[in-house]
């Protein structure tokens, strides 16, 4: 048995498929910042928005590394719960470590 190919017919459905997409697609405008809610609250809020200048935050990581604290493999290494200060997106800030 010998099967023709219609390229004709394959284009139309190429077509038809896109215009389904594009009809389909037009509820994905918004961003991330309606989905968490941001705009309506900017909206309630106005100029009285807070900017968040100046406010301590506390961040929580699993340890990323493991420190040899005495030079003895007999104790076990402390484990290093910091982000990387060189990571581009601390960039302008400061970290400090306060662990214990």
């Amino acid at each position: 048995m010998h099967v023709t190919k219609h390229p004709a017919a394959w284009h139309r459905t190429k077509k038809v498929l896109l215009c389904l997409m594009l009809c389909c697609s037009h509820g994905v405008s918004a961003g991330y910042l309606d989905d968490i809610a941001y705009t309506r609250l900017k909206t309630e809020l106005g100029t009285s928005l807070p900017e968040g200048f100046a406010v301590p935050v506390s961040q929580v990581e699993a340890a990323s590394a493991y420190v040899d604290h005495d030079n003895n493999s007999a104790t076990p290494d402390y484990p290093v719960y910091a982000p990387d200060p060189a990571d581009g997106q601390f960039a302008g800030k400061t970290l400090t470590d306060v662990s214990a």
